[in-house]
């Protein structure tokens, strides 16, 4: 079934649960201060948990004193927020060179091909990735995506699929603070012709890997593009999408980025995007140097994080 985002929708109530700090957004919320390993995805290996122990004091006092995290986290969120919770695709772009991740799962790393600690670099050129500090009715976080070089993405989709997945795992999220994520891809941009570059399958690719790289699920995608696009000749195109229920999370939008103010509101949209509060570059920026931050951390600490000797 193929819904289209109309004007008065319900869909379009939003909702803010959100305190900015210093331009970064924290969803309020509490969280156990117990780490559970049967809560996620993928278990923990016995030598993570008494990694996890031992490193969350120094990681609240080294984290706090860069004020990335609130003080009123728990341990078990600043365990989320630091990225050590399992997760191939993070493993891939934060840890690869000092977590044995792909030692101890590597039918997990073989599937996905995530060793390529260069794909953060690759992903910036080809897309702009914001998580944006407002959350809908229910809750669910949006992310901004917009592909500056859409025309090339054939040649870098699994780079920017991990990139899309990193945000939606960069924040403290997983316990009980943001329960899922609604991706907002901006094609307003996009020339008709270019959506004919990548083939059906890659573009089942990339949706598939978006959606199982996360340890979260993306309850919508959005797709925005402009007033002049040929959306239902898009629609047919991705036909086959829909045959076994694929894309049944996907809700299709020919509104103008810019209408976006009209439907959620200005208090709760970047400048950019026709709000007023910030804008998508700084957003973007924020979210990019939270995964710096937490990138260098490990490396000055990589003895201490390196799980199996010589790796």
């Amino acid at each position: 079934m193929i819904t289209l985002f109309m004007r008065g929708s319900n869909e379009s109530v939003i909702s803010s649960r959100w305190m900015i700090n210093k331009h970064i957004a924290y969803g309020s919320g509490k969280g156990a201060n117990i780490i559970n390993p049967s809560q996620y995805a993928f278990p923990y290996h016995p030598e993570e948990v008494k990694i996890l122990r031992s490193l969350i004091k120094q990681v609240r006092i080294i984290i706090m004193k860069q004020d990335i995290i609130p003080s009123e986290l728990t341990d078990h969120q600043i365990a989320e927020f630091i990225n050590v919770k399992l997760c191939p695709l993070k493993t891939a772009i934060l840890m690869s060179k000092h977590f044995s991740f792909k030692q101890l799962y590597p039918e997990i790393f073989a599937k996905r091909g995530c060793n390529d600690d260069t794909d953060l670099g690759i992903a910036r050129t080809m897309l702009t990735i914001a998580p944006l500090p407002i959350t809908t009715k229910d809750g669910y976080q949006m992310i901004y995506v917009r592909f500056e070089k859409f025309e090339k993405l054939s040649t870098a989709i699994l780079p920017c699929c991990r990139y899309i997945a990193l945000a939606m795992e960069a924040l403290p999220i997983s316990t009980g603070l943001i329960p899922g994520h609604i991706i907002l891809f901006d094609f307003s941009h996009v020339k008709n012709e270019y959506f004919g570059i990548l083939k059906i399958v890659e573009y089942q690719n990339m949706l598939n890997y978006i959606q199982e790289g996360s340890l979260l699920n993306i309850k919508q995608i959005l797709m925005f593009s402009r007033k002049e696009f040929k959306l239902f000749q898009f629609l047919e195109y991705l036909e086959p999408l829909f045959e076994n229920g694929f894309m049944n999370k996907v809700l299709f939008c020919q509104l103008g980025i810019k209408e976006l103010a009209l439907i959620i509101g200005k208090d709760k949209l970047p400048r950019d995007l026709g709000g007023n509060i910030g804008t998508v570059k700084e957003y973007e920026e924020c979210f990019y140097r939270v995964i710096v931050r937490t990138r260098k951390w490990i490396y000055k600490n990589q003895e201490k994080c390196t799980l199996i000797n010589g790796y």
